[in-house]
């Protein structure tokens, strides 16, 4: 069996956004969970959410996002992203730099790359509202790209040019 080490670390949640701000909410046994917000609607039987600190995704047109300026993201790769892919997104780049990496040396055929997620109904719902208001040829084609359960998986494994084996799961 082979073996797996774990050398680097990141978080983007609702107790932090960084190993010690995550540290400092589980030890001081911090939630991340707050009332559902009413400009949302009324969302029964929901009334808490855990909302990622620092990182405003609820703007359908993702230029208009608001998350920290620690890395920059390029306009272009930002129009294929959805929420859980920013997120993802920092996420990882923490990481990799945690380990004292940097982006050439995990584009390597030994760096893989394993990803879960539903994709984002969120963006699905908008550019499907968009394609049926708009007409499918003015539709977004990045729309497919943001909103699919695998999203995560092409925007990751394109921008950190992951070159080992690569799997996204719902």
């Amino acid at each position: 069996m082979n073996k797996v080490f774990v050398t680097g670390i990141g978080f983007v949640s609702s107790i932090g956004n960084s190993k010690s701000q995550v540290a400092a909410s589980l030890s001081g046994l911090v939630h991340g969970f707050e009332p559902f917000p009413e400009a949302f609607g009324d969302c029964r039987p929901i009334s808490l959410y855990g909302s990622v600190k620092d990182f405003n995704t609820h703007f359908q047109d993702q230029e208009d996002w608001i998350y920290p300026n620690k890395y920059r993201i390029p306009r272009m790769q930002l129009k294929t992203m959805s929420p859980n892919v920013l997120y993802s997104y920092f996420a990882v780049r923490d990481a990799v730099e945690d380990a004292g990496l940097d982006l050439e040396t995990i584009s390597d055929l030994r760096t893989g790359l394993y990803t879960a997620s539903a994709g984002s109904p969120f963006i699905q719902h908008y550019q499907l509202g968009q394609m049926n208001k708009r007409g499918v040829m003015r539709a977004s084609p990045f729309g497919v790209v943001a909103s699919t359960v695998g999203t995560i998986t092409f925007n990751l494994g394109a921008y950190f040019k992951i070159q080992g084996a690569t799997c996204g799961m719902a």
